[in-house]
């Protein structure tokens, strides 16, 4: 930088002469370098400004695209007009016209000239004018333009004809159902409905026709593909689901426009069905980060929108390739991967809690009670003296047992309040417990459902390990202070406790060894038919520690599956699952190793399937609670593993070994 110093002569200044202006003389100062935080503060600024103008020129050209769609669709608009004015003028019957024939012929013929020009839009379009008529005259008219074009068109393009009407069928469900034809697919969709009508006194909804074809698996499911279900809708979440029901199209376009923007998620392709509404497109932040911005935006948004939708985020099933998304300012790639959000109506909901399920779970309840009751009265005989005497007086322990079978059941009602209380704390609505009793370990716990859609993995990973955590810490706790009270308690006092068969401890390499620590070695240690006794909380332990560890394997809608596919998502969790399902019938099988081939059963019949879907399916499960379900497995593992082989345990055989 050069200075330049100017002397002025102030006496001539103000005599009014001009000052002669020396000649300058440069004035040299040191050029102060610039240091490192101002060189990243400035480069910071240059690339917010041109973040501001990639984000300026995308809108511009998102702008640039809505406006060239909706002059589209203007034009198309006017197009469809003129058409519907040329096919009236055609079927309306001129001065002269011989007959109806004539009238009808000339109106084939205008279709036939216009035949690729003639949609469904152009149908609904006349069906608009029918309804918006100022006289009944003019919307009989119109309604009489409509079934005469169709018929010519059927006559000379029967699969094009075929094609409106299945497309108008879907927009106007009530009022334009589909002709009958031999072979045509959609037939069965019109019949399921034409019943539905005859059995709801002539009403009819997507719902309701849902319903009935997820009801009638032989009508409704192959009924479904006929009509083209969108392969990017998962079938399991089908099969959770009370019912399905369209968006508004209004609905669908203020999404587009106004839900999802540019910089958090680019939208690259719409899909519209019936059932659900798939926006394909890219992620431009993380996947919980653009969640949590549409959901905020959804809230926001004034007029209802959220009232009537509800958004799914799931992995795109069939990604653009990748030129095209290059062109289109979207295509996959490892920032930016390639989702799906799928809009619903908020009316489509898991299958509801019934009167007849509450009656179910209250049932099941009190009968896992009663048996929690027996089993416990057992323990307190040897299998001796379980004939004689619990014959002669079959109630002499029912003092002793009673706080026995509530320890037992308590155990797993502390599992399911967990649950219920995780799934409050998550904004998750769960279903009635419904208790499956045991004769080999008093219970097998609870099938417990969701009826709601939990909002991420997260909140499903929550709800599903508050119960197992819950259950495994009192247990583990209970089995623990029992051991540790009937070391060295006196005799009498002892004989007076109920008995646990020495294979029980054996059978399960965590019992046999706390049992080992805290009780003696040499009694743990006799042989396997022996009895010892315990104090009550060490059986109210063991068996909690059994029946939670069972809930907590990785299959199906258990506790730990459903855990598990929360971590690892679902295509892991379908395949250990499967693994673990395998191992439970070779165990049984095989290894005799009962209570697997028990709980198999119950699984297979009642939890085998997949768990309904988060709202968010992609944002992934941090590492802690990685971490937390990899101890889960250890635990359990410890707990079902034997220390000797179940063939030469037999302790589930009998009701738990008392009748061995």
């Amino acid at each position: 930088m050069v200075l330049y110093a100017v002397d002025v002569d102030e006496n001539k200044a103000e005599d009014g002469a001009a000052p002669a202006a020396p000649a300058p003389s440069p004035v040299h100062t040191e050029k102060r370098p610039m240091s490192e935080g101002e060189r990243l503060q400035l480069q910071s600024q240059m690339l917010k400004l041109q973040a501001e103008k990639l984000r300026l020129e995308a809108e511009k050209e998102q702008i640039k695209m809505e406006r060239e769609a909706l002059l589209k669709k203007q034009k198309k608009q006017q197009d469809t007009d003129r058409l519907v004015e040329k096919l009236r003028a055609a079927q309306s019957s001129p001065a002269g016209m011989a007959s109806p024939e004539a009238a009808a012929a000339e109106l084939k013929a205008v279709v036939k000239t216009y035949i690729r020009n003639i949609d469904a839009d152009s149908l609904a379009r006349i069906r608009d004018l029918s309804s918006e008529a100022d006289t009944p005259e003019q919307a009989l008219a119109y309604k009489n333009l409509a079934d005469a074009v169709l018929k010519a068109l059927n006559e000379l393009d029967a699969r094009q004809a075929k094609e409106i009407r299945e497309e108008l069928a879907f927009r106007f469900k009530d009022e334009t159902p589909p002709t009958p034809s031999s072979n045509a697919p959609f037939d069965q969709f019109s019949d399921v409905e034409a019943a539905m009508r005859n059995a709801s006194g002539g009403t009819s909804s997507i719902d309701q026709l849902t319903q009935e074809m997820m009801r009638n698996n032989s009508r409704g499911f192959s009924t479904i593909y006929a009509i083209n279900l969108p392969q990017w809708l998962p079938r399991e979440f089908m099969r959770t689901l009370e019912s399905f029901e369209p968006l508004l199209d209004e609905d669908v376009r203020t999404l587009r426009t106004e839900i999802f923007k540019m910089e958090t998620f680019f939208v690259t392709d719409v899909d519209k069905t019936p059932l659900a509404v798939a926006y394909m497109g890219t992620l431009r932040k993380p996947s919980e980060e653009v969640f949590k911005d549409v959901e905020k935006r959804l809230q926001a948004l004034e007029g209802g929108l959220k009232d009537r939708v509800q958004l799914f985020l799931f992995e795109n099933p069939r990604p653009q390739m990748q030129e095209m998304g290059g062109m289109m300012g979207g295509g996959g790639d490892a920032e930016n991967p390639e989702v799906m959000f799928m809009a619903v109506s908020t009316r489509v909901k898991p299958l509801p809690v019934g009167g007849g399920q509450v009656t179910l779970s209250l049932l099941s309840l009190g009968a896992t009670a009663l048996n929690c009751l027996v089993y416990s009265i057992l323990t307190f005989y040897s299998p001796a003296d379980i004939v004689n005497k619990l014959g002669e007086a079959p109630l002499a322990r029912l003092d002793d047992a009673l706080p026995v079978a509530a320890g037992i059941l308590g155990i797993q009602l502390a599992h399911d309040l967990a649950h219920t209380l995780a799934a409050k704390a998550k904004d998750v609505k769960l279903g009635v417990p419904i208790y499956i009793p045991s004769l080999q370990v008093g219970t097998f716990g609870s099938v417990l459902r969701f009826v709601s859609f939990p909002k991420s993995r997260k909140d499903m990973f929550d709800v599903a390990m508050a119960g197992p955590l819950t259950g495994l810490a009192l247990s583990l706790a209970a089995f623990a202070a029992g051991m540790a009270m009937t070391n060295g308690a006196p005799v009498e006092v002892s004989e007076q406790w109920p008995m646990l068969p020495v294979a029980l401890f054996r059978s399960s390499l965590m019992l046999w060894q706390v049992g080992q620590a805290l009780f003696s070695a040499d009694v743990v240690n006799l042989p396997l038919v022996n009895q010892i006794h315990v104090h009550p909380l060490a059986i109210i332990g063991a068996l909690g520690l059994l029946t939670q560890a069972l809930q907590a394997m990785p299959i199906g809608r258990l506790d730990g599956g459903r855990a598990t596919t929360s971590v690892f998502g679902r295509k892991a969790a379908t395949f250990l699952s499967a693994s673990l399902v395998l191992y439970q019938v070779v165990s049984g099988v095989v290894l005799g190793n009962t209570l697997q081939l028990f709980w198999g059963t119950v699984v297979i019949i009642f939890q085998n399937a997949q768990e309904m879907y988060a709202r968010d399916e992609i944002s992934p499960v941090d590492g802690n609670r990685r971490n937390l379900l990899l101890l889960l497995w250890v635990v359990a593992a410890v707990v079902l593993l034997p220390g000797v082989p179940w063939r030469d345990a037999g302790v589930f055989d009998d009701f738990g070994g008392f009748m061995t």
